[in-house]
């Protein structure tokens, strides 16, 4: 044990330091990885600036030398040989090329390379091909013969297209911009390389004898195809040359290179190298150290252990229960000690446990050794066997066995001993002390120890006595009930009885008496081993010394009778004795009760018999399995028209089954006699003697008896009646469903609160698509939840009460959620054999609308503003609302019965009215102003509309007239229509009625082929009388002046008030120009003559001008008005109060002269 601890220690001490040293190393190699990669993508990225740089100055280059290039090769070559920047950047030179590829100038003439041609070249045929700029494959130049890589850039013209290519050449030999990162080495040993992946092939390294080396082939190298196939990042590999180098790699964008920094990792991890040999070497120390001192220290603690175990093992040697062991040290070697001590003492408590457990068990447990002797037994065997349990110890099992068995169960016990069979589980008779007997059930099993050594048997014994004689008396009375099952007579069955018990318990003698039909006295006696004189009396002489005595009664608790036992010797009875006779004469009251029902069965059938000979309703008959008739009763005879004697012995087939069924009902009544399963009842029709065909339903029964063949019985019930009231009921449902169903009126069925029935009207009231969505719905969900609760009641009191329930009005609701009113009733009444709620609905939701309209009608008509006037087809009144007495002034029983001529005015003429009722006829309805009278005899304006009022059918009922007032409103507007084309001082025409008549007047002339005047007058030295007088003064001199100027024309004329004091006049009729001139001068002498306001005499003239309609150019009012106007300006030039006539042929010449000096001054201009 020491050793192994030893090597754990130590093996856990080196796994330590090699897991340390093999961290460190990961360590170490991650950090100088992220070190080293961080160095390489520097120098990665001065490389691609450095590439970047050079297509630049080449592209820049190309764009200055492409006008050049194509047919300027002297000037090109001066060109580039005047790009010093650029031969700086290229160290192999710069060189142009023409579209074909061929050089047509170059930097370095000495190369001999214009003329060549380098269409080959992957650069130049790149940037001539497909106008790229790219970075060439490293090769060995053509003419320069040293290793080389090129740019190249294409030469485009104006318009984009590629017409040569420029070229710079980098020499991997001599000095080259990438010297500045292969010349440092990294570290000692490391160094650098430049990739050309694409290649396989090393551009430049720091050692310079590798440039233009051609790497491995793909799959020599894992690690290397790794980063040439684009991975990034650093990794341990060996290189080429077998050396393990650490590897960091980053790529080079714009050439598609990498560049690799790689330190060999002797040198990379020397520093760890040299730690790990100091942690070997520490680690040895340690080890030897710490397992000497190690193993000193627990040999010295392991001593009380040591000595602990020798004690043990001495102890195991002892019989008796070993003491505790000493505690001589409190560490845990004496913490390890007690809790020994405590298993010890534990396993003490747990054996006396288990012997407490033994002697208190139900069971005989023992303990039998090799030789068949007891070794250990508890308290319950020495009990079973009536002695101790030191008797039993020592003695042989055998002898506790019964002598009947005692061989059997010592062959048995040697063969458990012998390993020839595994256990033993089986009941046994057993022989106590004193000689008695018992039923014992024996468990046993060969007993091994901890060891596996055989120690002999160890068995249980369970007394099986009560259970034995149970299961012999159930063996008796299973007997018993099969003789009586077996139908024997009662006195057999009694005396198996009898026999039985005595077998049971062979010290007793039995006996049964049972009671006479009378029940007063015990007559017949079983008592079969009796002696032959006790039958006859009772008496000491037979030598019994006990009996017990028990009455077997029925079911009821009738006496049947009684059961007795005897013994010889005097005795007092047990409870299994009781047991016995309570059991014994419950059996013979099965017996006996069985024996009377079997009677009473015979005595039933007999009746039977009687009762289907004479039942009247039912025809009966009884007949073999082949089809032969047994019985035929009277029915029969009546139903089938055959006699008892004419059916008895013939085939029931042939009597009464039509030839069409037979063979069907032969194997009906086959199967029914195989498999005792009667055939189901059911509707047919069979034959009677004349061979008409009678619907019947008809039954069959199959009766089996003992020891005989099966009977089979038919029973057939006529149906004729009751067809024919199914029919008629039929009928009637089919009438009333009809009903139901056609009925306008909703009807529905509801059973315990859902929906079983509704008919079409219901399912249209509802919204429904058919019937099956309401089925099954909750009857309350169509219930409005304002009426839900009444609802429920009412359908409550019908369900618990059958009572109607009277109509009422409830609101519902449609399966959309709208609700609708209606009217319901309920009654109960049988749906399908349940009780169910009908109930009737009808929509009374149009009344209700109607209702509201009526009420609405009644109260607009009441108060309505308008007149309202309602009368029959024949224009009889029948009906007027107060606001047509306000307006009429008639009451309403004034005007009842009367016709609506009587508010006739007389203003209209009959073609008005026939107009009216043409379009009441064919509208149905008019609208329009009518002038009616009132009662006063007040003509008054009404705006009237009349609706004619159609029933179902289209003929009219009623008109309904509406109307309304509007006197007030004509006179306002006759006096808006004035204000509108009346001047409102001198109620002369205004602008407005004067455009209108002189629009008429032009219509009119040229109708009729006359000439009308327009004159325009304005009033000379009016103005200063207004300004003299005021304006009072001067609008009564214009009212005086209007009155006489309009009086001074004519019926059809027309004076109008332009305003101010300007007047128009149209002068309509006239045959020639020189018909105006009188009423021309009346109109200047009208405005002349003095007028006399107050006490002033004002007096003023008048300037006319005129102008004629119609003119030999088209003209309109406004230019009419023009016209006069100008010639009124004329007149006023000319000396006032005096009238001119515009001369239109002078208007058209000086307009087209002012036309002509217009288009002279456009064109100038």
């Amino acid at each position: 044990m020491t050793l192994f601890t030893l090597v754990i220690f130590l093996f856990s001490l080196w796994s330590l330091a090699f897991y340390a040293s093999r961290m460190l190393h990961e360590d170490m190699q991650r950090l100088l990885g992220e070190q080293q990669f961080s160095t390489a993508s520097v120098a990665a990225a001065d490389v691609n600036r450095e590439l970047n740089l050079r297509l630049q100055a080449l592209e820049t280059v190309a764009h200055k030398v492409a006008p050049a290039v194509p047919n300027r090769t002297a000037a090109l070559q001066s060109m580039l040989e005047d790009q010093a920047v650029v031969q700086n950047l290229f160290n192999g030179g710069v060189i142009a090329y023409r579209a074909d590829g061929t050089a047509i100038a170059d930097t370095v003439r000495s190369a001999g390379r214009i003329g060549i041609h380098y269409a080959d070249t992957d650069t130049v045929a790149a940037a001539l091909q497909n106008g790229a700029s790219t970075v060439g494959r490293p090769l060995i130049g053509k003419q320069l013969g040293t290793p080389v890589f090129g740019m190249a850039v294409p030469i485009r013209d104006p318009q984009g297209t590629v017409i040569g290519a420029l070229a710079g050449v980098t020499q991997l030999g001599p000095s080259n911009f990438l010297d500045e990162i292969t010349r440092l080495h990294y570290g000692k040993s490391g160094g650098f390389w430049v990739i050309a992946p694409q290649y396989r092939l090393i551009v430049t390294a720091t050692d310079k004898t590798r440039v233009m080396e051609t790497l491995p082939a793909v799959g020599t190298n894992a690690a290397l195809d790794r980063f040439i196939a684009g991975d990034e990042g650093s990794q341990v590999f060996v290189n080429p040359q077998g050396v393990e180098v650490l590897a960091s790699v980053k790529k080079i964008p714009s050439a598609g290179w990498t560049v690799a920094a790689l330190l060999p990792t002797a040198e990379a991890f020397a520093p760890i190298t040299n730690m790990q040999r100091r942690m070997v070497l520490a680690t040895l120390v340690l080890t030897l150290l710490a397992g000497g001192l190690t193993r000193w220290m627990l040999k010295r603690q392991l001593v009380p252990l040591f000595s602990t175990v020798q004690t043990l093992a001495t102890l195991a040697q002892m019989q008796t229960p070993p003491p505790p062991l000493p505690v001589t040290r409190h560490d845990e070697i004496g913490q390890l000690i007690g809790g020994f001590n405590g298993l010890l003492k534990t396993l003490a408590q747990r054996e006396t446990l288990l012997t407490q457990i033994l002697d208190t068990s139900s069971v005989a447990i023992f303990v039998v050794d090799m030789q068949g002797r007891i070794t250990q037994a508890n308290q319950r065997m020495a009990e079973m066997f009536g002695c101790t349990v030191d008797a039993l110890v020592g003695s042989e099992y055998v002898a506790l066995v019964h002598p009947t068995e005692r061989d059997t169960g010592r062959s048995q016990m040697l063969a458990l001993l012998a390993n020839e069979i595994p256990s033993v589980d089986l009941d046994r008779l057993y022989w106590r002390s004193d000689q008695t007997e018992f039923w014992g059930h024996l468990t046993g099993k060969r007993f091994v120890d901890a060891d596996g050594a055989e120690r002999g048997l160890v068995g249980v014994i369970a007394d099986i006595t009560d259970r034995y004689q149970a299961k012999k008396w159930e063996q008796f009375r299973s007997r018993t009930l099969e003789i009586l099952a077996a139908g024997a007579p009662l006195p057999s069955v009694l005396e198996t009885i009898v026999r039985g018990v005595e077998q049971l318990k062979p010290a007793m003698r039995c006996s049964i008496l049972l009671r006479d039909p009378d029940g007063k006295h015990l007559g017949q006696a079983i008592a079969p081993s009796l002696p032959p004189f006790y039958n006859a009396a009772l008496s000491t002489r037979a030598e019994l010394g006990a009996c017990w005595a028990q009455p077997i009664r029925a079911a009821s608790g009738q006496v049947l009778g009684t059961f007795a036992i005897y013994h010889r010797q005097p005795h007092t009875p047990e409870a299994s004795d009781i047991a016995l006779i309570e059991q014994v004469a419950h059996l013979a009251s099965i017996a006996i009760e069985r024996n009377a029902a079997a009677q009473a069965i015979r005595d039933s059938e007999e009746r039977f018999r009687s009762v289907m000979e004479n039942i009247p309703s039912v025809a009966v008959q009884g007949y073999t399995p082949d089809g032969t008739v047994t019985f035929w009763n009277r029915a029969s005879e009546l139903l089938y028209g055959y006699s008892a004697a004419q059916a008895l012995g013939h085939n029931l087939h042939e009597l009464i089954i039509p030839q069409n069924m037979r063979d069907d009902v032969k194997a009906a009544m086959r199967r029914m006699y195989e498999t005792g399963v009667p055939i189901p009842s059911a509707e047919m029709q069979l034959q009677t003697r004349d061979g008409a065909l009678v619907p019947v339903i008809t039954s069959h029964a199959l009766v089996n008896h003992a020891g005989q063949q099966p009977e089979l019985f038919c029973l057939d019930v006529d149906l004729s009646e009751r067809k024919r009231v199914e029919q008629a009921l039929h009928e009637s449902e089919h009438r009333y469903r009809t009903m139901i169903e056609w009925t306008p009126e909703a009807i529905g069925v509801h059973r315990k609160g859902k929906v079983v029935y509704v008919n079409p009207a219901a399912v249209h009231l509802f919204g429904a698509r058919s019937a099956q969505e309401l089925i099954g719905k909750p009857i309350m969900d169509l219930v409005h939840p304002d009426c839900r609760a009444f609802a429920l009641a009412r359908a409550q009191a019908v369900a618990d009460n059958g009572i109607s329930v009277p109509m009422v009005e409830e609101k519902y609701l449609r399966l959309d959620g709208s609700a609708i009113d209606v009217e319901v009733q309920a009654t109960r009444i049988v749906f399908d054999g349940q009780d169910a709620n009908l109930i009737a609905i009808r929509d009374v939701t149009e009344r209700k609308q109607a209702e509201e309209k009526l009420q609405l009608a009644a109260k607009v008509f009441s108060h309505a503003r308008e007149a309202i006037m309602i009368t029959s087809a024949s224009g009889a009144i029948i009906d007027v609302n107060a606001a047509f007495s306000r307006i009429t002034g008639y009451s309403r029983e004034e005007v009842l019965g009367q016709n609506p001529r009587l508010l006739s005015s007389g203003r209209q003429g009959k073609e008005y009215y026939a107009a009216m009722w043409r379009d009441l006829a064919a509208q149905g309805h008019w609208y329009g102003e009518v002038w009616n009278r009132r009662k006063n005899g007040e003509v008054y304006a009404e705006m009237q509309t009349i609706s004619a009022v159609r029933g179902a059918q289209g003929e009219v009922q009623q008109y309904v007239a509406l109307f309304s007032d509007i006197t007030a409103t004509k006179e306002h507007q006759q006096q808006l229509e004035h204000i509108a084309h009346f001047d409102a001082l001198t109620n002369l025409p205004n602008r407005v009625l004067l455009a209108d008549r002189l629009h008429q007047a032009m219509v009119q002339t040229q109708r009729r082929g006359q000439q009308t005047a327009v004159a325009f007058l304005d009033l000379d030295g009016f103005k200063a009388i207004n300004d003299q007088h005021g304006h009072d003064a001067g609008d009564q001199l214009l009212i005086a002046l209007a009155t006489r100027m309009k009086q001074a024309l004519r019926e059809g004329d027309t004076l109008a008030r332009m305003g101010g004091d300007e007047f128009v006049a149209v002068l309509v009729g006239l045959t020639d120009l020189a018909s105006c001139v009188p009423l021309l001068t009346r109109l200047l002498t009208a405005a002349a003559l003095p007028v006399q306001i107050g006490n002033l005499t004002l007096q003023v003239s008048a300037s006319l001008g005129v102008t004629f309609y119609p003119q030999a150019e088209v003209v309109d009012a406004d230019q009419l008005l023009r016209q006069a106007d100008q010639a009124m300006y004329q007149a006023k030039l000319a000396g006032k109060n005096r009238y001119h006539v515009f001369d239109a042929e002078q208007d058209r010449s000086v307009r087209g002269h002012h036309e002509s000096l217009d288009r002279i001054r456009h064109a100038l201009e």
